[in-house]
């Protein structure tokens, strides 16, 4: 089993279906517990982070952000009521221009 947040190769070590099933059944990726390490699962996603639904500690870990950040992501996500895509948190939020590029590898949005 791999630590959340570890990086491994050019993509972070995320599996690409992992996004994919996220985007296209995200019933079944909340099932799978897609973007949740906090939560006890089988199914590794590559340790991604779902900016929709994990606290702010799980998104400051997973991320490599400090915790006001991941903090910051989270009270604009009740403000919003949901992000529809990773990009949204810098569109909507206050995440600081020097922690953008530590996201979008590891962070996911489950909708629906």
């Amino acid at each position: 089993m791999r630590l959340s947040g570890h990086r491994t190769g050019a993509t972070g070590g995320v599996p690409p279906r992992s996004r994919a099933l996220a985007q296209r059944d995200p019933l079944l990726a909340r099932d799978l517990r897609i973007g949740r390490p906090d939560l006890g699962r089988a199914y590794d996603d590559g340790g991604l982070v779902d900016l929709n639904s994990a606290p702010p500690e799980v998104i400051a870990r997973v991320c490599w952000i400090d915790l006001a950040a991941a903090a910051g992501i989270v009270a604009t996500r009740r403000a919003v009521g949901w992000f529809g895509a990773v990009d949204d948190v810098f569109a909507l939020g206050n995440v600081p221009l020097p922690l953008w590029d530590r996201i979008p590898d590891r962070a996911v949005v489950i909708t629906g």
